[in-house]
């Protein structure tokens, strides 16, 4: 029985090998991104959702309700989110601790998330938008530069550590908490340290 038992597996590497070897011949080169090999010109690596849709939802809520005006509209023109997640974000006496960036997937989907703020645009740099260091350090553009810190927690409920910056003094430290419901993430308060400038 074992014997027929490893035969067996041994026919279906083989078969695998030969269907992988037809189909690379087939549909042009492949190149490998993300842990997955896709056939070049095309990708099948899909976004995190839950990723996307958690800090969608952040920088939604940092723009339109908790941009530190009161009860004003927004005052940004622009948006600037930093892809770099950052392990010190959210309170103000830590020193940036850069991690992992959002994969390409993923901050695309949180572009179309984000289509109806204002102009929102994915740094790699995030001092590269910040000008007038000499006197008033700012965003450019009349912008906004929102920092991510990692997502905390399971399928239901979440925290976000997060930070903004605008203009000279003009900055805020939280950490949200986010709650799903009927399938959308929602921020539902705060919780930790808030610093704002």
């Amino acid at each position: 029985m074992r014997g027929v038992k490893r035969r067996t597996v041994l026919l279906v590497g083989v078969a695998l090998a030969l269907a992988a070897c037809d189909r690379s011949t087939q549909g042009g080169p492949t190149t490998q991104t993300g842990g997955a090999t896709t056939e070049a010109g095309s990708s099948t690596v899909e976004p995190d959702a839950r990723t996307v849709a958690v800090y969608s939802a952040v920088v939604r809520q940092l723009v339109l309700e908790d941009h530190t005006f009161g009860d004003a509209e927004s005052p940004f023109e622009r948006v600037f989110i930093d892809v770099r997640i950052d392990h010190g974000a959210g309170n103000p006496d830590a020193a940036p601790r850069s991690g992992t960036a959002l994969s390409a997937e993923e901050q695309a989907a949180i572009l179309r998330e984000l289509d109806d703020l204002p102009t929102v645009k994915l740094v790699e740099d995030p001092d590269s938008v910040i000008v007038g260091k000499d006197r008033c350090a700012h965003v450019k553009g009349n912008g906004v530069l929102v920092t991510l810190g990692p997502i905390s927690g399971g399928s239901e409920r979440v925290t976000v550590p997060n930070d903004i910056f605008f203009a000279c003094l003009g900055g805020q430290w939280l950490t949200y908490v986010l709650e799903q419901a009927d399938g959308d993430w929602r921020v539902s308060g705060t919780t930790g340290v808030i610093g704002i400038s």
